[in-house]
């Protein structure tokens, strides 16, 4: 029986927080991709996984979420948007291509907004931390689009890459720098195995 997809069993290969993120459709090849975030909930699910908030900050927001009247899809909408413009501006980096003007515009609006609702927290003695202002529902958000900025800045981007099978991205830390697919128990097997499909097909053919 196939275990049904959630952000509960969600897999995590993207090696860094905006890339796991990104991955959170299913199947970026496809035309009409399965999505992970289909509620709020599953974005809180989500952050909670990946530590992206404090559980504080994440039971703020489902309760400010359980008082929430408005329709669902408007609720969303930022994260959707906000990671199309994630995957577009890695996509492009990935393939070498020219990152258009206005997604770059999109995603220095996206990072301003971010960085605003940052503080720093220095006290005597401890090491200087870090948190997130503001009890706004697009909080989820902050986080992730910081974490873009510090892979953008981070001197790796050589290393992002694109799945051969299901164009998810990830952070290759191979020591070779050779990876290939996101997972090679998930897409490279199954990408092998076409493979020999096919070559048997044609020597039946033959």
């Amino acid at each position: 029986m196939t275990q049904e997809r959630s952000v509960d069993n969600i897999s995590l290969h993207g090696g860094w927080l905006c890339l796991d993120f990104i991955n959170t459709v299913h199947e970026w090849t496809v035309a009409d991709p399965e999505d992970y975030l289909g509620t709020y909930e599953d974005v809180l699910r989500w952050c909670s996984k990946l530590g992206a908030l404090p559980s504080e900050d994440i039971n703020q927001l489902r309760e400010a979420y359980l008082r929430y009247n408005d329709k669902e899809y408007k609720l969303l909408r930022p994260f959707i948007e906000g990671r199309e413009v994630l995957y577009k501006l890695f996509i492009s980096i990935i393939r070498q291509q020219q990152v258009m003007g206005d997604m770059q515009d999109k995603f220095n609006k996206l990072l301003s907004e971010a960085l605003s609702k940052l503080s720093v927290d220095v006290g005597a003695g401890e090491e200087p931390s870090y948190y997130w202002e503001g009890k706004e529902l697009k909080k989820p958000l902050y986080p992730v689009i910081k974490s873009a900025y510090d892979l953008l800045m981070s001197g790796k981007l050589n290393r992002v890459k694109e799945c051969g099978a299901c164009g998810w991205v990830f952070l290759d830390k191979s020591k070779n720098n050779s990876r290939r697919w996101c997972d090679m128990q998930a897409c490279g097997s199954a990408v092998k195995a076409k493979r020999y499909y096919r070559k048997k097909k044609q020597e039946e053919q033959n």
